[in-house]
């Protein structure tokens, strides 16, 4: 049977017969929930198409909170809600259920209303037709006087139940592993690991409680019925995935045989998280998550083609997968050294070039963070303007960008002296020693909504390159809200994702590139307005291509930066190894040869040959490509063995695959079963560094694979096929 049947279909249903419930399908995947003694509460997950109503006698096999069979939920509710110290987990009125159709998704509404305190909360599922659905709450304050909001989920409850667990598994095995990103520092994005999940309360933080470069997902595969879960939060605030794990049984003196799994999705931050004034809504962050049965590869293709068709917010006409080049603080960005390095990006075939960091800066000053706020170009560096360079990147068929750290005002700036107050303060009181803006003041906000429009205005710049070096430490910020000291991670996140929706919506064709001191805030929630992202400032091998590994099982392929030629990438590994690890991603370039010596020629094709292919293999596939990891853990920061990565186009019709030998002793000879072939079409087989080739059918690569030989450290080899 084709399993692309299953897919694309959405329906949203009420049914009053056991109290109000609700049931959401989306292809395959299918959640339940209901009112129940006055609480929303998850009754079940599927993950091949069928509601638990299909059967409804003598009732619907929802997950027992009765405790039947001697499991235990203690918070079933679908969502988590504190407000002025009160928990509303309970208590709730329902007051109407609807649902809109429209452009192919269905999108759900229940409507909630507390008997103790004055809130109303709007509960909000959207479907897509994918094995993955959004969900997001709206809170509304229906009182008379400020209300804080103390803790919020916008996704929690009963996941899964499973009788006589113990049967399924062999003596010692647990039930679940999770796969998420074990490290939260700077340049170790990307670290994916599984852990046997724990029989306890488990959390996974970030940005709050942990560094800012974890990017918030997971992935919760049951060994013993198949399911795999897979999560993401929209959110570039603090926040937590917290796991209840518990095993039952029937007495003391039995074996524990039943098993009982719950999840929170949470903002975190120190409390409140935000006050909301008298009729005021406050709409939480989005949740998607996705069940489905299969693989770890499964799970992130079905992820990526629900970011791709219900989160990312790009224009399918527009060119944004171009090659970009560009200079930054790594030269003296003269105007002399800036033509050059257009040159050179002209050269190897690059379509975008920006200036980096530093173009503001006096030509004898290299601290380009110190001057973040000044956003007028130093005269004395570019004496003839940015448009001689704009106009000399246009004249070599280039598009122009420009970056800029747009969240900051530092010292050196003279819009730090003329609003002090606009840095935001830390609880200690003292301005964040990062030059953050308060962009919960709403003057501050528009200034520096203005600072980008005039890049784009007066500039008149193609590609707009965001960074924000900022860290954790520096985002525990507040204010005061009449009698409340709030925290302002929400307010500051949803005043970024104000500036660029509305900036995405008046220059719809502009490319935009975000980037937060590497890959500082990479979440859907912010990743969604731009074209892609720079997910790492760490480029040199081997661990640049755990990095790519890692990351590509967040986000798409196509809206992921890597660079070869800067930030020491060039220092370590062989050039096949830089060059290929680039093609599984966005490529970016950097300072290739030097500016004032000769180009090594064969360098120079070598690169040129790549640049090409990128454009004319993968570029017409990574849009709506499938993406496989033959090997999705490695030890960080120095990967060993093999790292493997293989790309296929939505129908596979051609492929690729890419073989990386990392640090540390292997074999030299490795055999690969190729995952996206079909086994009824023939394919030409080509190693793209020597170009030999050969014809082979789907059926052998899938089921016998390739043999490749690698003799030595930081080597690759990348093979393609296409259909024939």
């Amino acid at each position: 049977m084709d399993s692309s049947l299953l897919h694309g279909f959405t329906d949203a249903a009420f049914y009053e017969k056991y109290g109000p419930s609700f049931g959401y399908r989306s292809g395959a995947a299918v959640f339940e929930e209901g009112m129940r003694d006055g609480a929303l509460v998850s009754l079940s997950y599927n993950a091949a198409g069928y509601l638990m109503t299909t059967n409804p006698l003598p009732r619907p096999a929802w997950i027992d909170l009765d405790n039947r069979n001697y499991i235990i939920f203690p918070r079933p509710e679908s969502f988590g809600l504190s407000v002025d110290g009160q928990s509303l987990n309970s208590h709730w009125e329902f007051v109407s259920f609807e649902k809109e159709e429209a452009n192919g998704k269905t999108t759900a509404e229940i409507k909630l209303k507390n008997k103790i305190r004055p809130v109303e909360v709007t509960v909000c599922t959207e479907l897509d037709g994918t094995p993955v659905f959004r969900r997001w709450i709206e809170v509304k304050n229906t009182g008379d006087r400020p209300a804080a909001i103390n803790e919020l989920s916008p996704l929690s409850g009963a996941l899964q139940a499973v009788i006589n667990a113990d049967s399924y598994l062999k003596d010692g095995e647990s039930l679940y592993r999770l796969g998420y990103l074990r490290s939260h520092r700077w340049c170790d994005e990307g670290e994916f690991t599984w852990i046997d999940l724990p029989e306890e309360i488990f959390t996974v933080a970030g940005r709050y409680r942990r560094d800012r470069h974890r990017h918030p997902m997971f992935v919760l595969q049951n060994r013993a019925t198949g399911e795999n879960f897979i999560c993401q939060m929209e959110w570039s605030g603090g926040y937590a995935f917290e796991f209840d794990n518990q095993q039952y049984g029937p007495d003391p003196s039995t074996p524990r045989q039943n098993n009982a799994l719950s999840l929170r999705v949470m903002m975190d931050s120190p409390e409140p998280v935000y006050v909301m004034e008298p009729g005021e809504t406050f709409v939480s962050p989005k949740v998607d998550i996705g069940v489905l049965f299969g693989d770890l590869d499964d799970a992130v293709n079905a992820m990526n083609d629900h970011v791709r068709k219900s989160v990312l917010t790009r224009p399918d006409d527009a060119d944004f997968d171009l090659i970009e080049s560009g200079i930054g603080p790594e030269y003296d960005m003269s105007r002399e050294s800036t033509l050059k390095a257009i040159d050179a990006a002209a050269d190897i075939g690059s379509e975008v070039f920006f200036i980096d960091a530093g173009w503001y800066l006096p030509p004898d000053d290299d601290r380009w963070w110190a001057f973040c706020g000044k956003w007028t170009f130093d005269t004395a560096r570019y004496p003839n303007g940015i448009d001689e360079i704009r106009e000399y990147v246009h004249a070599k068929g280039m598009r122009f960008g420009m970056w800029m750290d747009a969240e900051r005002i530092c010292s050196e700036s003279e819009i730090s002296r003329e609003h002090p107050e606009w840095i935001a303060k830390l609880y200690s009181g003292k301005p964040n020693g990062s030059g953050n803006i308060d962009l919960t003041n709403p003057e501050a906000a528009a200034w520096m909504r203005a600072q980008i429009v005039h890049l784009i205005e007066d500039y008149k710049i193609d590609m707009f390159r965001l960074d924000w070096n900022v860290s954790t430490f520096n985002l525990q910020n507040c204010a005061e809200n009449g009698e409340y000291l709030e925290n302002t991670f929400a307010r500051h996140s949803r005043a970024v994702y104000d500036v660029y929706e509305s900036i995405r919506r008046e220059y719809p064709h502009m490319i935009l590139e975000n980037c937060a001191g590497g890959g500082g805030r990479t979440d859907l929630g912010m990743v969604k307005n731009f074209n892609h992202t720079w997910v790492s400032d760490w480029q040199k091998a081997p661990r640049s291509f755990g990095i790519t590994n890692g990351m590509t099982l967040c986000l798409p392929p196509e809206c992921i930066d890597r660079l070869v030629g800067g930030q020491g990438s060039y220092t370590a590994g062989d050039i096949s190894f830089q060059m290929q690890g680039l093609m599984f991603t966005h490529p970016t370039f950097g300072g290739v040869f030097p500016l004032d010596q000769a180009r090594h020629s064969g360098q120079l094709q070598y690169i040129r040959r790549y640049v090409e292919f990128y454009k004319s293999f993968v570029r017409p596939m990574i849009r709506d490509c499938r993406i496989y990891h033959h090997t999705p853990e490695l030890t960080f920061p120095s990967p060993r063995g093999y790292g493997i990565l293989e790309m296929t186009a939505a129908d596979k019709n051609r492929g690729m695959l890419g073989v990386f030998r990392l640090s540390g002793p292997s074999d030299d000879e490795k055999v690969i079963r190729l995952r996206g072939a079909d086994v009824s079409k023939k394919y030409r087989l080509t190693y793209v560094d020597s170009g030999e080739s050969t014809e082979t059918d789907g059926f052998a690569l899938k089921n016998e694979g390739i043999r490749i030989r690698l003799g030595g450290a930081l080597t690759s080899e990348l093979v393609t096929y296409e259909e024939i």
